[in-house]
């Protein structure tokens, strides 16, 4: 992982040079590249040199202009959804300041085609984010090489948690709306509105039904909810995020390695879900 950080450290030296501005916001979004790039590790390294690449959700196109520099060739998908305006100017500057670049397509993942598939796609914390599931799963299939995987992690809404806005959540996204409106609003996040306007609510179960509308087959690790609380004690900023009450909680938690005995939860009944999906034959 060295090129990671040094790429990492590279562009933390240029926006600090060039504008220091964006510097928080690199930060942030810099730990969730670290972290993503480590959950991808298995998947690239089956990957040959110059694999097709999907990126389901670019951002700040931080990790794909990383992964175009690491000999991959990159598609990223990025609307820029309501909720992320502020995402615009340190995408445009990591473009910029980036040696290597992934092709980018401006539009939703509900209106992705393509004629050339990928060897692989993937997407982290943005499937809570789009219009339909089942769509943009059923799209980035039909994108895909058969035998070729989509990795994906969110928030499960089963769950009673929103980790956006670190809300107890009820049954329903309304209801949760509801009781909290005023915490949602005063959240400092940039467009608190937007952001809980994004939010679908997926669940668990929607994904199965999605991936075997799309004739893919699933796979969930329950070991993810396990990292993102060891993340915690190590990503100060991550774990600010979280509020100081439950990370406090977390840290004890993990102190005692209580937190591995939840992978052997079943997926539905854990925060975060970590799904592979399969194509296994030609749609």
């Amino acid at each position: 992982m060295e090129v990671v950080a040094s790429y990492i450290e590279r562009l933390r030296r240029v926006v600090q040079a060039q504008s220091p501005a964006l510097l928080a916001l690199f930060e942030t979004m810099a730990a969730e590249t670290l972290f993503a790039r480590e959950w991808l590790d298995a998947d690239l390294a089956a990957l040959p040199r110059g694999a097709r690449i999907l990126e389901v959700g670019g951002g700040t196109f931080l990790l794909s202009c990383l992964l175009a520099e690491e000999g991959f060739s990159v598609t990223s998908i990025e609307p820029v959804g309501e909720g992320f305006g502020d995402f615009a100017p340190l995408a445009k500057f990591i473009l910029a300041n980036s040696a290597a670049q992934p092709i980018i397509i401006p539009c939703r993942g509900e209106d992705f085609v393509t004629d050339t598939p990928f060897d692989f796609a993937f997407s982290a914390n943005v499937m809570e984010h789009v219009d339909d599931v089942k769509t943009v799963i059923a799209r980035v299939a039909a994108a895909l090489k058969t035998g070729a995987h989509y990795h994906f992690f969110c928030p499960n809404y089963l769950f009673p948690y929103e980790p956006h806005f670190n809300i107890p959540t009820l049954p329903s996204k309304r209801l949760t709306e509801w009781l909290w409106r005023k915490r949602i609003e005063a959240h400092p996040m940039q467009d608190a509105a937007g952001t809980w306007r994004s939010l679908n609510w997926i669940t668990v179960p929607q994904v199965r039904r999605a991936a075997h509308a799309a004739e893919l087959n699933a796979r969930f690790d329950t070991g993810m909810f396990s990292r993102q609380l060891e993340r915690v004690s190590r990503d100060p900023g991550f774990a600010a995020r979280r509020g100081a009450m439950l990370s406090r909680a977390v840290k004890g938690f993990t102190i005692f390695k209580l937190h591995r005995l939840l992978s052997f939860l079943p997926a539905s009944f854990l925060p975060t879900m970590d799904i592979t999906l399969i194509k296994t034959s030609a749609a």
